[in-house]
């Protein structure tokens, strides 16, 4: 026969167990559910160039008026080849789905449309069409939060 201490001693650490695996399934769950790592937008990426570069080589306002173009050509650049890298990756996923819809019968192609529609909804989460997030991170006026250069 098992004595009441030890029934105690078992149900609490059967308890502490469950405990943590309810709260651990918890955090796992709502954790997974955020992104791990997006890419900086080549704004953000200028902006924090340009904040770095102020704050560690403390450059001097004449030095920062030649860099900032450099900078923005960077950003452009950037943009562009992030956008054209998207049209042609929008295009592969066009062709594999209308090939993938041409083998599926018609209540199929239904189905199949409307979750190819809910994984774009989930791309485009925030609704604004941009599909990345780290544009929104940019603040409206980007010079107004950089400290002054040093002298």
């Amino acid at each position: 026969m098992i004595s009441a201490a030890r029934k105690a001693a078992i149900a609490y650490l059967v308890a502490t167990f469950l405990a943590g695996a309810v709260v651990g399934a918890a955090l796992g769950y709502f954790r997974g559910r955020q992104p791990v790592f997006r890419p900086p937008s080549p704004d953000a990426m200028l902006e924090k160039s340009r904040t770095r570069l102020i704050t560690d080589l403390a450059l001097t306002p004449e030095q920062l008026q030649k860099v900032d173009p450099i900078l923005k050509e960077r950003a452009a650049a950037l943009k562009k080849a992030r956008d054209e890298s998207m049209q042609k990756f929008r295009t592969l996923m066009d062709q594999y789905h209308q090939r993938v819809a041409a083998l599926l019968t018609p209540d199929q192609q239904v189905k199949y449309e409307a979750r190819r529609q809910e994984r774009e909804k989930k791309w485009h989460h925030d609704g604004s069409g941009d599909r990345n997030p780290g544009d929104r991170n940019v603040p409206e006026k980007p010079n107004d939060r950089l400290p002054a250069p040093r002298k």
